[in-house]
């Protein structure tokens, strides 16, 4: 019995997936990612999967890194606030110390690295009109 992603890469093809070599295994991958546009998460589990059917279930000799690349997520650039933004955010800071160390971060150049505490200091300040 195939697994579920075995079974999908069978019924694309109409052939078995013993039958199938590196290149239609690519042409599947690109098939998930530009004609059924999923998410890199998605194709990574497929991808992943088929992975585990090559080389576990069917033993195949295959260099797997080559064969079946692992799709790279996309970066996602930073959020650049213009410079009213940037003055309106801190205005709405009510405390002069916790105002001092923002615009001291923002001065540095420093990163929060978590976005729920920024995003939810953000949709505080915009709720209110300072």
């Amino acid at each position: 019995m195939l697994p579920a992603r075995g079974l999908a890469l069978a019924r694309h093809f109409h052939r078995s997936p013993d039958g199938l070599g590196p290149a239609n295994i690519r042409d599947y991958q690109l098939y998930l990612a530009n004609e059924k546009k999923l998410a890199p998460g998605s194709i990574l589990i497929a991808t992943s999967a088929l992975r585990f059917l090559y080389t576990v279930t069917m033993k195949r000799p295959w260099d797997v890194e080559e064969v079946l690349p692992m799709p790279k997520k996309p970066e996602k650039l930073p959020v650049i606030l213009s410079p009213e933004d940037v003055r309106h955010f801190l205005s709405c800071v009510l405390r002069r110390k916790a105002r001092t160390v923002l615009t001291v971060c923002y001065a540095a150049r420093l990163r929060v690295p978590s976005r729920r505490t920024c995003s939810s200091t953000v949709q505080t300040c915009a709720r209110s009109s300072c």
